[in-house]
């Protein structure tokens, strides 16, 4: 027994979960990747960098007891995904348009920038902003769910600003915060989904399995 009672109260919180079902949610961003003005909408495919971080992580992954794989269906992020693939045997990865690219919301701090953006990448506009995010909620609705029934772990393979957006999200915290954290490529970041419906973020951006040669964030 301990007389503080923050503490008591995770531990009883601990005890009556420890038998319950839970979602384990890894999130994956995308290897290092190439990009050209022509690429067109699903974007460029992944570098030889790319594709060794996306090795990398899937063998990270392997141990995980994985059960689902979801990915955006953008090029660079199908391509991860397969390579994941690779390290955990009978589970093929699942692409969706639910999971693409996109800016959530436009920071005050961040107006300026992103009204530039607008004029120059034929692929952005302030305008579609709002449709993304919603889109991005789907996405959050979908997966973030408390678990019926046994307990999983599944990978999704996605894109920075979707990671930091569904963060964000899963915490219950201003939205606008997705642009007051840093993303590297093929990066880990583990949310667990209690039954009871509350969120823990466990990891974010973890490296480790990378070597600081292959650390990469543009």
């Amino acid at each position: 027994r301990t007389d503080n009672p923050n503490l008591f109260y995770l531990c009883r919180r601990k005890e009556s979960l420890s038998n319950m079902a839970r979602r384990i949610i890894h999130l994956v961003r995308h290897g290092q990747y190439s990009s050209l003005p022509d690429d067109g909408e699903l974007g460029g495919s992944l570098t030889d960098l790319g594709k060794q971080q996306a090795a990398m992580i899937g063998a990270l992954l392997a141990g995980m007891d994985i059960s689902e794989i979801h990915c955006s269906s953008m090029l660079r992020a199908e391509e991860t995904a397969q390579i994941i693939a690779h390290s955990i045997p009978d589970v093929e990865p699942n692409s969706t348009k639910l999971l693409w690219g996109l800016v959530p919301t436009i920071p005050p701090h961040l107006e300026e920038y992103f009204e530039s953006l607008a004029l120059q990448n034929p692929h952005f506009s302030m305008e579609q902003v709002e449709q993304k995010r919603g889109v991005a909620d789907e996405a959050f609705q979908k997966f973030f769910q408390p678990k019926a029934g046994e307990s999983d772990s599944i990978v999704i393979v996605c894109h920075g600003n979707l990671i930091r957006y569904l963060v964000c999200q899963a915490l219950g915290i201003n939205p606008d915060k997705w642009s007051n954290m840093y993303i590297h490529h093929c990066s880990l970041t583990t949310i667990v989904v209690e039954s009871d419906g509350n969120r823990i973020l466990m990891s974010y951006n973890e490296t480790g399995h990378l070597p600081k040669h292959m650390k990469t964030e543009n």
